[in-house]
């Protein structure tokens, strides 16, 4: 199989050398024709001239052109490769919301319509944040299930199943028990 970078790289290189080449015969027939001691030896110069500048914008032109393609070539290359990873993202953030809402359905049991509709609204937003990061698609499915659902006020057991976090305290401390005696009694 022919590998298209090589061959085109070995083109432009034939190209630049022709280039060269034919401003060395340029300068020899205009050389000539400034010399020339006959009008005949003059128009034979000036002729060689015309047609050796031609082959060289040719040779200009189809380099331009080389460069050309392969900006095109690359252009088309970063629109796959960013509609890939488009694709693959919309993919990875089904497959994270799935995931947090297999682990939380029973959340949804006891609410209402409006309630469900609310909560799936909070999923949908805390995938969307996570999928926004720089490395979504190279961190671990269940890393960033873990993040969705802490952020949803998650955490998951070591059963792997999903437990809502309980509410700290007043202060961020235990839930102060309602049968204990108040701090004030017995101070004095």
């Amino acid at each position: 199989m022919v590998d298209l970078a090589e061959m085109t790289a070995r083109h432009a290189r034939i190209l630049a050398e022709l280039s060269e080449l034919g401003m060395g015969l340029a300068r020899a027939a205009r050389a000539d024709a400034e010399t020339a001691e006959t009008p005949e030896h003059r128009a034979r110069a000036a002729m060689v001239f015309q047609r050796v500048s031609r082959s060289v914008r040719q040779s200009v032109a189809l380099e331009a052109k080389l460069v050309r393609d392969a900006g095109r070539e690359a252009a088309a290359e970063a629109r796959e490769e960013t509609k890939r990873r488009r694709s693959q993202a919309i993919d990875r953030q089904w497959a994270l919301r799935e995931k947090v809402e297999a682990l939380v359905w029973n959340e949804t049991e006891d609410m209402d319509e409006a309630e469900a509709e609310a909560f799936g609204d909070e999923i949908y937003a805390a995938v969307q944040a996570v999928s926004e990061t720089e490395t979504f698609l190279d961190e671990p499915l269940a890393d960033q299930v873990a993040r969705v659902l802490a952020t949803l006020g998650f955490e998951i057991t070591p059963e792997g199943r999903a437990r809502r976090i309980p509410e700290p305290g007043p202060e961020g401390g235990p839930e102060p028990d309602p049968m204990a005696e108040p701090g004030w009694h017995g101070s004095g």
